[in-house]
């Protein structure tokens, strides 16, 4: 009895993963992933049906005057308009998109079902799954237990920090919670991210972008070297000197006001291109390899996500 209890509970538990953390790595290859596919959601229709036995399809679109169903006080038309308009600043579109963004990152997504004095959902509010802490105490007020959702930044009516002598932020009830998730290899209650299965292969891509980044920043690649090769054996030249013909340089050939004057070399130096620019950084193809891969893992393909298949990175 027990354990069918627990089977049946909606109450929340403990994060498997740091939440925050994983909010927190929306940047590189996971956004555009995400964010492409959140802008197929934004665009989203709607379409609310009732079950009809006697209909080919087993199924009928719901009408406007359409009466109550199962017992329940409120008529179906009711739900097309929730979902049309579930909160004053969101459509069913956004709803889609912040629904796929928390469960691309952290494996579970939570919808605040805001209810009226009928005990029936009147607006819908996503609530980012970092800042929905799971409390498991469970008492006459809150028989599932609840989440304390506490703000990241003051704003409106949470207008000052949490401290150890006050509170901040609001206590939903798991039961106003929708909770929808990636089933969990152990947990019932918690999602499992694709972050948390793709963890080795996005550190990689972060590691090569890393290189990548230092081998650029670090990498001495001028474009042309003025050679005095001709002048072995002669007494080196100062270094003040040195840095006025660099400046010289620079003033008058720098640039593109610059670009076709004619250079005319020192006696006993010549003017040589440096290398090749721009230049094939490293790991070129296992960074191809590494990115299909990944946003294959999230859902999408390449040429969705709006990255061009033979890349150049």
């Amino acid at each position: 009895k027990r354990l069918l209890l627990a089977m049946r509970s909606s109450a929340p538990g403990g994060w498997s993963d740091d939440r925050w953390e994983q909010t927190r790595r929306y940047v590189g290859i996971t956004y555009v992933a995400i964010h492409r596919q959140n802008e197929m959601f934004v665009q989203a229709e709607y379409q609310v049906f009732r079950k009809d036995l006697s209909h080919p399809d087993g199924k009928v679109p719901i009408k406007e005057d359409d009466p109550p169903e199962g017992g329940r006080l409120v008529k179906p038309w009711d739900l097309v308009q929730l979902l049309e308009k579930p909160n004053p600043q969101d459509n069913f579109g956004d709803i889609l998109a912040n629904m796929n963004l928390q469960m691309d990152l952290t494996g579970t997504s939570y919808t605040w079902m805001v209810p009226n004095k009928l005990g029936t959902p009147y607006e819908l509010y996503p609530i980012p799954t970092a800042t929905a802490i799971p409390q498991t105490v469970m008492n006459p007020e809150f028989p599932d237990g609840y989440y304390q959702v506490t703000p990241i930044y003051p704003y409106g009516p949470f207008s000052s920090y949490p401290t150890p002598n006050t509170t901040a932020g609001a206590r939903i009830p798991a039961q106003w919670m929708l909770r929808v998730k990636y089933p969990h290899p152990l947990l019932r209650y918690d999602g499992y991210s694709p972050q948390t299965g793709l963890a080795l292969h996005l550190d990689s891509l972060i590691g090569v972008d890393r290189s990548r980044f230092y081998k650029m920043k670090n990498s001495i690649n001028p474009d042309a070297v003025l050679n005095f090769e001709a002048m072995e054996g002669a007494q080196p030249l100062p270094e003040p000197e040195i840095d006025r013909i660099v400046a010289q340089f620079e003033e008058k050939w720098e640039g593109s006001q610059n670009h076709g004057k004619v250079f005319v070399a020192a006696p006993g130096s010549k003017l040589e291109q440096w290398g090749t620019n721009p230049r094939e950084m490293d790991y070129g193809n296992s960074w191809d390899q590494l990115t299909s891969f990944t946003l294959g893992a999230f859902g999408i393909t390449k040429p969705a996500a709006g990255m061009i298949e033979d890349s150049a990175y």
